[in-house]
């Protein structure tokens, strides 16, 4: 099968070193990238009929012209962000976007074409996890997972708590339908098959909340070791977010284990932090690159316990999330939109 063929296109030849840069990071071997600086290059090129697959195109050097050719998906690069998304197969993207966020669109609009030829990268695994109820780091996951879907990206959010009630923020407010507990009693090598049907979607993908304790209906938490693992070998996401509950026991140091990025959250109180300590104690959180610690609920005119304290010395905060004013109309995307969020998002995919 031929390699798909990505046409790159700009006078400002500075500007496109960091965007050709991504493109042959990402695609080397799986696609041909051609790039094209010179104007008069550029219209010789495409005076006689060409079959490409991605154009990416400055808007001074795109035309309607450029219709006639046999090009699947046409991206312009626009000076002015505006609402206009484009029409048919032409995409307009902000030129000044950042490139990782240009790239992402480049993928997910042709990820018929470019994601089927390329090597399938590895599922990761983010567990998002607390040491005091309370800290939000259930809304965290979940606007986390919003905001990596934001980035085109296909996330997987479980929850472990014992009780679970997320589904405030869901727009299908149901809770998973009885004859999970058959599905979820299926061998390791069949479950995530069984399962899959009861996964829904709201942006990014979920498992549904479970009415009861999962103990109640005849299933050990050792479902949820399994069901992670399964979905990952699947390779049918880019990210598994796992909201963990506070209890530590095994399957949740076992998931702690094979996490990617594991997200401490912390508030800046005295309990907050002393509780943290104790947790830590139990897990070896060394790893800097493993293990990040976010300040959830941040209030700027309030003291800062954890930073103050010899714990926040040694585990320094990578992220502060803005502590939201409680209203009745609070909805995820509130919640997505805050930088500390954004910028975790941005930061993972």
């Amino acid at each position: 099968m031929n390699r798909p063929l990505i046409v790159l296109a700009d006078t400002d030849a500075t500007y496109l070193i960091p965007l050709e840069e991504k493109l042959t990071e990402e695609l080397f071997g799986q696609a041909d990238l051609e790039v094209i600086t010179d104007q008069g290059y550029f219209t010789n090129y495409f005076a006689s009929p060409k079959t490409i697959d991605t154009l990416i195109v400055s808007e001074h050097l795109f035309s309607v012209k450029l219709k006639k050719h046999n090009i699947a998906n046409v991206f312009v690069l626009c000076e002015d962000n505006s609402d206009d998304a484009g029409t048919d197969n032409v995409t307009k993207i902000f030129k000044y976007s950042s490139t990782k966020e240009i790239y992402n669109q480049i993928i997910f609009k042709n990820k018929d074409i470019i994601r089927s030829q390329a090597v399938q990268k590895e599922t990761k695994i983010i567990v998002v996890t607390s040491a005091i109820g309370g800290s939000g780091k259930t809304t965290v996951a979940m606007a986390l997972s919003a905001s990596l879907a934001r980035n085109h990206k296909r996330v997987l959010f479980i929850s472990l708590d014992t009780m679970q009630g997320f589904s405030y923020y869901l727009g299908n407010k149901s809770s998973t339908p009885s004859g999970i507990s058959k599905a979820a009693a299926a061998p390791e090598d069949k479950l995530f098959g069984s399962i899959m049907p009861y996964v829904r979607n709201e942006g990014y993908y979920y498992l549904p909340p479970f009415s009861r304790n999962i103990v109640s209906i005849g299933l050990d938490y050792g479902f949820y070791g399994k069901l992670v693992s399964a979905a990952k070998k699947s390779k049918e996401y880019d990210y598994i977010v796992v909201d963990t509950c506070l209890e530590f026991d095994d399957t949740r140091a076992d998931i702690i284990q094979k996490a990617d990025k594991v997200i401490m959250i912390v508030l800046q109180d005295l309990v907050s932090t002393a509780k943290t300590e104790f947790m830590i104690q139990n897990i070896d959180c060394r790893n800097t690159e493993k293990f990040v610690f976010v300040c959830n609920k941040f209030r700027r005119e309030v003291n800062n316990d954890y930073i103050n304290s010899s714990i926040g010395q040694q585990f320094i905060i990578s992220e502060y999330v803005d502590e939201l004013s409680a209203h009745a109309n609070e909805t995820l995307d509130d919640f997505a939109d805050l930088k500390g969020i954004r910028n975790m998002g941005y930061v993972l995919s």
